[in-house]
């Protein structure tokens, strides 16, 4: 164990500090500097933590703080540290994301500063920026000397890592990617250990360092592959409700929402095709619905696919979650009595994503758009009983998602069970009576709604 090592972590930026954002997306949005900040901070704690050393982040929170009261807390905090461990280290870190203009710009790279003349300083900058190059994408501006305010007048050997360009297109599209934020933090982390000359790894697993999502809605631009995806994220502490619209109509997801009351978020659920020729012709397919359709009454109702091959996706009263596999249009009518009578839902989906926290690649093979980047609509739970609606979209300015990409989505949530319900133009998100996605997709059958 290192505990006579401390490392001080500054966050750089509060979240309302002017300025400290990137120029507009094409959609209009911005990502703060404090949004990358913020979490490779936490996450670079927990690996410090990990790794038996003493760490502390200074700014902890939202809040912005000034630059002395960073570095009288820094200052403070080393004192008491060296009180109680006399021939303790202590050094300090700054994170930040750098920018060159208010317009985007070509500049890019990642560089780490030292005070002038600081020899501990400079060995400290040298160790952590040679494994902050390993491992990001990032190219390498060096080290350099600056008179930065938390390096100047904070007390112990300390550097502020800038990590990449808020005003270059492709190094702001990478700073709300999570993935990238660890192997910041990482790398970082192993820089330390280089400089204090620590060799062994770290004990036992990793700590999980995501952060959950909020409950409601919250939206991630998430990085996978080079791509850019807008990914809508619908959080509650109870299962969404499956419900249909006019039994054996296709509907617009506004007017399905009409037909109930205090909806908070509504998604698409998967579209069954019907006759063609008669939308009131008995199905010839099967495909699972069972709601309450907001009757207090169970309805089945079946729906005509090509295809009879489908994931069930079940979430039974007592708690527990079940994903089932159908391979027959051959309607199982005990099996059906018993989800009516002891679950919420019963769902058909296209194919699995997890089932009991593993991944899985259950029925890919049978749809075609498996593979391709396209929009996604899923639905799934936590480890522990959260539930999550989830469209991922594509268009102009977000690509989309494979089904290799989205069971790194349900990575980053810590999703038990997840299943895919479209691949394609139906997916779309309601949140409080308004779409947060670019497209409000094409007509459905049915959909899942989380109620006030």
């Amino acid at each position: 164990m290192n505990k006579e090592i401390l490392v001080l972590v500054d966050d750089g930026h509060g979240e309302m500090t002017p300025g400290k954002r990137t120029p507009k997306f094409t959609d209009g949005s911005v990502i703060k500097e404090h949004q990358f900040n913020q979490p490779v901070a936490t996450k670079l704690v927990a690996l410090l933590k990990h790794n038996g050393l003493s760490a502390h982040n200074i700014t902890q929170g939202n809040a912005d703080v000034t630059l002395p009261t960073r570095v009288k807390i820094a200052n403070a905090l080393a004192a008491i540290h060296l009180r109680k461990y006399p021939n303790g280290k202590v050094i300090f870190i700054s994170v930040h994301y750098n920018a060159m203009s208010d317009n985007w710009s070509s500049v890019s790279g990642v560089e780490t500063f030292h005070h002038y003349g600081s020899k501990e300083g400079k060995r400290l900058a040298a160790d952590v920026h040679s494994e902050i190059i390993k491992g990001t994408v990032q190219s390498n501006r060096g080290v350099k000397e600056a008179g930065y305010y938390v390096i100047k007048y904070t007390s112990m050997p300390a550097i502020l890592v800038e990590l990449g360009f808020m005003s270059n297109l492709r190094e702001a599209s990478l700073m709300l990617d999570q993935d990238f934020q660890y192997e910041c933090a990482s790398e970082i982390c192993e820089g330390v250990k280089k400089y204090f000359n620590i060799t062994e790894s770290a004990p036992g697993p990793l700590p999980i360092l995501t952060p959950s999502t909020k409950l409601g809605y919250s939206k991630l631009r998430h990085l996978h592959n080079n791509f850019l995806t807008d990914v809508h994220i619908y959080k509650s502490n109870k299962p969404p409700e499956y419900v249909l619209g006019t039994p054996r109509r296709y509907e617009s997801i506004s007017q399905i929402e009409s037909k109930y009351k205090d909806v908070e978020a509504i998604v698409n659920a998967n579209l069954f095709p019907f006759s063609a020729v008669d939308q009131a012709k008995t199905p010839l397919g099967y495909g699972l619905i069972i709601t309450d359709n907001g009757q207090g009454k169970k309805i089945a109702d079946y729906y005509q696919n090509s295809s009879p091959n489908f994931v069930d996706l079940i979430a039974w009263k007592d708690g527990k979650v079940t994903i089932e596999t159908v391979t027959s249009h051959i309607v199982d009518n005990r099996r059906l009595a018993n989800i009516q009578g002891n679950a919420f839902f019963g769902a058909s989906g296209c194919y699995a994503l997890k089932i009991e926290g593993k991944d899985t690649r259950l029925y890919w093979d049978k749809v075609s758009h498996a593979n391709s980047y396209t929009d996604r609509t899923m639905v799934g739970v936590d480890g522990e009983g959260m539930w999550y609606m989830i469209v991922a979209e594509s268009n102009t300015n977000s690509k989309g998602l494979r089904a290799l990409d989205q069971q790194v989505i349900c990575d980053l949530l810590g999703l038990d069970y997840c299943v895919n319900f479209d691949g394609g133009g139906s997916s779309a998100m309601k949140h409080k009576g308004k779409f947060v996605t670019k497209q409000s997709g094409r007509n459905i059958p049915a959909a899942f709604i989380s109620r006030l």
